[in-house]
């Protein structure tokens, strides 16, 4: 009986070794085959608007470094898919990302969405930025010829009167609160605010006495809206609500009404 059951136990741990072995063996081939390779052809994301690029998934999986044998059975890929996409500064919010074998790809995620075209001190360029000044690549408004590019800044009005450059990179924030207090504007009046006859947002800042001048509380911006005839609307400040950076004071709207009764007049 004794010898019996040894006998089990050395069949079964033989056996056990056995698939071990052609485990082993066929493991590598099964990860890395093509029926489970990652594609960029294979991915499915929500329906994009034109200025992100069409070769987007590319990029994303470029950037953060993806080989050309990566395999959906890697266990750690939802987390890395996940990472990549919240870096790429097209999106604005990710969500999730699904796998279904063998190597279907679905992500949910929002993109984000240029609301005006902010112009570099000194007239040498411009960048898109969303509603929160975040900086944003210009290859859709920069490629085509030169009706196509005309007709894609159309809808976006100019920020102008600038006062610094970009401190970040693309998917940051621009870093100036005047930018960011005229994108907030630019989201206000809407996504076709250039038919509205808005060429431009012009920011005013208060000039220092001299260079030598340390402004501990200096002047907040003030904002014109410069329309397509050459009218001037002025906006004035821009205001938060106290404690919350985020929203805006209500007395904007009160500001947006007056503008849209004086496009009306």
């Amino acid at each position: 009986m004794v010898r019996q059951v040894v006998f089990t136990i050395f069949v079964l741990l033989l056996f056990t070794g056995i698939l071990l072995g052609l485990w082993s063996s066929w493991k590598y081939d099964l990860l890395y085959s093509e029926k489970y390779r990652l594609d960029p052809r294979r991915f499915h994301l929500p329906e994009s608007p034109p200025w992100i690029p069409e070769t987007f998934v590319y990029e994303v999986l470029t950037a953060a470094k993806f080989g050309q044998k990566e395999s959906v059975l890697d266990k750690k890929l939802p987390e890395r898919l996940a990472a990549a996409f919240a870096a790429n500064p097209w999106v604005h919010q990710f969500r999730k990302v699904l796998i279904q074998y063998p190597a279907e790809i679905y992500v949910d995620l929002d993109y984000r969405s240029p609301v005006c075209l902010v112009e570099l001190p000194g007239g040498s360029g411009f960048y898109p930025v969303d509603a929160y000044g975040t900086l944003l690549p210009a290859d859709y408004f920069t490629q085509g010829t030169r009706e196509e590019i005309a007709e894609k800044m159309n809808p976006f009005p100019f920020v102008v009167g600038t006062p610094s450059n970009p401190i970040g990179s693309f998917g940051d924030s621009w870093g100036d609160s005047s930018v960011e207090k005229a994108a907030r504007i630019a989201a206000m009046l809407g996504e076709n605010a250039g038919v509205q006859g808005i060429v431009s947002i012009q920011i005013l800042v208060a000039p220092k006495e001299n260079l030598f001048t340390i402004q501990w509380e200096p002047e907040p911006p003030q904002f014109q809206l410069i329309a397509e005839n050459g009218h001037v609307f002025d906006w004035g400040t821009f205001d938060f609500l106290p404690g919350n950076p985020q929203m805006p004071d209500p007395k904007e709207e009160t500001r947006l009404e007056n503008f849209r009764q004086w496009i009306k007049e």
